[in-house]
Order: C-alpha cells, then sequence, then structure tokens
C-alpha cells in the first residue's frame, strides 16, 4: 500500500472543549483533512454539532443527550477575571461531566477504530486517551501557552491542574495535574502551534512546536449564506461604499459590557451621518435594524465578506484577528475578556500595524467616533495589514498541519507494519 492509499485508509479522532474559538479550527482542520481522504471525527460539545456540520464534518458529542457546557454568551454578569472565567467555563464543567466524557470517549474509540487522536489545548485527561485508546497523539495549540498570563506559565498550569485534581479527586483520578509534564511526556508525538511562526517563540518552557500558522478554511472552500441572505448580503454590499463591519461573535459585549452603549452610539451617529454598517452576530440588538444603511446578519461568512469592508470592530478573538489580516482589512479591536487572550492578539495587530486598539480608560462615544473615522480611512493601517497577510501566507496555515499529520499517519501505519512483521517473523 503506497502513502496515498494508507491515508485514505486512516481515520483521525479530533477531540476539543472550550468556546467557538476553540472549535472552529478544528472543525477546518478536520474539512481539510477530508479532502486529502482521511476520515475525521470531530468531538466536541453539542452546541457546536451544527457548526461541524453545516461544514460537512463528522461529528459526535461528547457530552449525553441531557447534558449541556456552558456558552460565553450564557455567562453571568460580574464575570471578571480569568480565575472566575475558567471556574464557570472549565473547572465546573468537567466536576460535573468528567464521567460522562470518559465514557463517551471510550464508546466512541471503540466504534470509530481510530489511528490517531488530535487533542485540544483545553483537553485535560491526556495520560488517560494514552493509556485508554493506545494510538499516536498530536496536541495542537491554538495560541502561545507563555500568554496563560505569568511569568511562569509552566509553575501557573502545573499549580492550576493541581488544584483542579484535588477537587475532581473523586469523579476524574486520571485528570492531567502536570500539564507541561504530561504533554512532552512522549516525545514523539506531534506538536502543532496553529498560530503565525514569530508568536511561537518561548511557546512554553520546554514544550516545543511546529508554527503552521492560523488553520482557515481556503477561500473556495468557506461556508455559504442561505440563498436570501445571500441575496440581501449582495445587494447591501453592492449598494454603496465598503461598510464598517461589527462583529463581537459570540462575546455577549452588548448586555454586559459598560462602554457597549458608547460604542453604539459613535456607530449609530455614523449611520445618519450617510455611513454604512453590516452588523454580524446572533446578539447584536435588534434595534440596529432599525437604522440607515445598515445590515443586520445571525452570521456570515468571513472570506466572502470582510474583504468588501472598510474596516471590522471586534473583541480580538484569534480567529477573527486570523480573517480581518486575511482579507486585508484593518481591525479597530475592543477586548472585551482583557484577562484572557484578546489583549494579546490586540497588541499583535497594532505591533505589526494591521489595525488600532480601544484602550479601557478612553471608551466614550467622541473616542470611539474618533478611532472609527481613522481606522477606516487610514492608508498605512491598509499597507500594514496587507503586509501582515504576506507573511502569514508563507506560514504554510491547515494545508501544512494536514501534511505532517498526513505524514504521521503514514510513518505511524509503516511502523505498525514493520513490528507485525517483526512479531510474525
Amino acid at each position: 500500500m503506497d502513502d496515498h492509499q494508507q491515508r485514505v485508509h486512516s481515520r483521525v479522532l479530533i477531540l476539543t472543549i472550550g468556546t467557538r474559538g476553540d472549535v472552529q479550527p478544528f472543525v477546518t482542520l478536520a474539512h481539510m483533512l477530508q479532502r486529502t481522504g482521511v476520515a475525521p471525527l470531530l468531538v466536541t460539545l453539542p452546541h457546536y454539532l451544527d457548526l461541524c456540520s453545516e461544514a460537512g464534518v463528522p461529528c459526535a458529542s461528547l457530552l449525553g443527550d441531557d447534558e449541556s457546557w456552558p456558552e460565553t454568551s450564557s455567562l453571568g454578569d460580574g464575570v471578571e477575571d480569568q480565575a472566575e472565567f475558567e471556574e464557570k467555563m472549565i473547572i465546573e464543567p468537567y466536576m460535573q461531566h468528567m464521567p460522562t466524557m470518559l465514557m463517551r470517549l471510550e464508546q466512541l474509540a471503540g466504534e470509530f477504530s481510530p489511528d490517531m487522536v488530535v487533542v485540544g489545548m483545553l483537553v485535560w485527561f491526556v495520560e488517560w486517551l494514552r493509556e485508554t485508546l493506545r494510538v499516536p497523539l498530536v496536541h495542537a495549540y491554538l495560541q502561545p501557552l507563555r500568554w496563560l498570563g505569568t511569568r511562569d506559565p509552566s509553575r501557573r498550569a502545573e499549580r492550576q491542574r493541581q488544584r483542579f485534581a484535588v477537587r475532581l479527586q473523586k469523579s476524574a483520578p486520571l485528570i492531567d495535574t502536570d500539564f507541561v509534564r504530561v504533554r512532552i511526556a512522549e516525545p514523539s508525538e506531534l506538536q502543532l502551534l496553529a498560530f503565525p511562526a514569530g508568536l511561537g517563540v518561548s511557546h512554553l518552557p520546554g514544550l516545543g512546536g511546529v508554527p503552521t500558522g492560523f488553520w482557515c478554511l481556503p477561500h473556495t472552500a468557506d461556508e455559504r449564506l442561505p440563498k436570501k441572505e445571500t441575496d440581501l448580503l449582495a445587494a447591501f454590499l453592492d449598494a454603496g461604499p465598503p461598510p464598517l463591519c461589527l462583529n463581537f461573535g459570540s462575546m455577549p459585549v452588548y448586555s454586559r459590557a459598560e462602554w457597549s452603549g458608547a460604542l453604539l452610539t459613535a456607530l449609530e451617529q455614523h449611520c445618519h451621518a450617510g455611513g454604512r454598517l453590516l452588523a454580524i452576530g446572533a446578539l447584536v440588538p435588534p434595534r440596529l435594524q432599525q437604522w440607515p444603511h445598515t445590515l443586520v446578519l445571525r452570521s456570515a461568512p468571513h472570506a466572502l465578506v470582510l474583504p468588501r469592508c472598510a474596516c471590522v470592530v471586534h473583541h480580538g478573538g484569534a480567529g477573527t484577528c486570523a480573517a480581518t489580516v486575511r482579507a486585508r482589512v484593518p481591525s479597530l479591536v475592543v477586548p472585551h475578556l482583557t484577562w484572557i487572550d484578546q489583549l494579546r492578539w490586540a497588541t499583535w495587530l497594532v505591533q505589526h500595524g494591521a489595525g488600532m486598539v480601544m484602550p479601557e480608560e478612553s471608551r466614550r462615544v467622541e473616542d470611539f467616533a474618533a478611532k472609527l473615522r481613522e481606522v477606516q480611512h487610514s492608508p498605512w493601517l491598509r499597507r500594514g495589514v496587507g503586509a501582515l497577510a504576506d507573511q502569514l501566507e508563507a506560514d504554510g496555515g491547515v494545508a501544512l498541519a494536514v501534511r505532517l499529520i498526513g505524514d504521521r499517519l503514514v510513518g505511524g501505519a509503516a511502523a505498525a507494519a514493520g513490528g507485525a512483521a517483526s512479531e510474525g517473523g
């Protein structure tokens, strides 16, 4: 059997937990693996199964039929730091669902018989996966782990997992208590850094990896809108100059952020003065539909929309930052959860001259209005984002990740065949 045939006959289980931003890149990875003949199965949280299905990616829920994991948009008021966010979004759900997750994974793996498992960075039972499934693992990181917020992130990660393990002692005895040690326990395992190469420096002490660049779908493979919305969008984009794009994704900024009122007032003034606005997201306030020169959509494919926009106002999530650069459109970043990675990504854009960020102390109506004018009409930001896009195109992206995984699949099959031959001899 040649290398291509080995890939075609391979099965890869992809496991990820977290927000939509933690899941979308793995949907892209699964979609592109399918194109090479590999059979993927993406196992994730139940509220992302539609996202997988819409991309044509085989998927399965990590939880039982009557179980759920909190979404970012459902967080209650008062979540103001990383510790509380992790408590509500990660620790409490892990405590509640760990037994079900392990049981489901064992069942799915038995039915699917994977040749490899790709694990996201919020999967904290890697040792259990090694011992139970006994197939090669690939670790994928969507941001540098040195961004976790302390001078020594490896010690922080270890302390956090140890506290986590104590709390989960009864329900999850196999939780990873030392994140770094677990991830480097098998040096032969592939570590993929799904972000630009320059950010991979000092990813985490002792933990290396191969920078691939962002995992984005090729423009020809991006998602499609229903025909009615496609027609509305096309008519709007063709009706005038490039609009300003408002896109906070699943971030509940309109109901939770104190500065959202000032931003919306500045945007309303922009529209009443003849400016155009494309507002994307299920959480966009309905009243924006009454504004002049405005189109509101629950969702829209980045590759189709962003290149037609003058600039994008967003929260600074990794996926949105990647999409704006890929579209060569400047950003105005207004970080919402400043204690996770959003401010880091905003800083990255600013350093490359690809966007601007709204400081927390300057978020009045007049501040937003001035920044919006500057970002929309700045030629130097256009040049900066174009230069950064050129750099990212050279990274390889998801195509490089797929090639590296394919090489491992072929190598693993060859090793297995050699071992079987030795035992038979």
